[in-house]
């Protein structure tokens, strides 16, 4: 997972409203990102609980980003589907 960038936290800073983070795992297995190619397969996506902004301003920013950073990347593991998260594409042709 590579560094966010900052403009969405600016938005629910300033509109004092949560952070959802959303996980998604085994999608590599099913998107070719070189060929644009989608093949049969399952991948999860995951809402996590919400993170409040509140107490955070342009001065602490960095601070929420690396706080929502790091909750996904526990959540995430090692990217594979574990079944804790909402199947949202299964393939007719299999179980994935």
């Amino acid at each position: 997972m590579g560094p966010f960038k900052k403009g969405l936290f600016r938005l629910a800073v300033k509109a004092g409203v949560p952070v959802v983070p959303i996980v998604i795992r085994g999608s590599h297995h099913v998107l070719d990102n070189i060929r644009k190619y989608c093949r049969p397969g399952r991948i999860e996506v995951e809402l996590l609980d919400p993170i409040s902004t509140e107490g955070y301003s342009e001065e602490n920013l960095d601070e929420l980003v690396e706080n929502v950073r790091n909750i996904m990347l526990d959540a995430y593991g090692d990217g594979s589907p574990r079944g804790t998260g909402v199947e949202i594409f299964m393939s007719p042709y299999g179980n994935g």
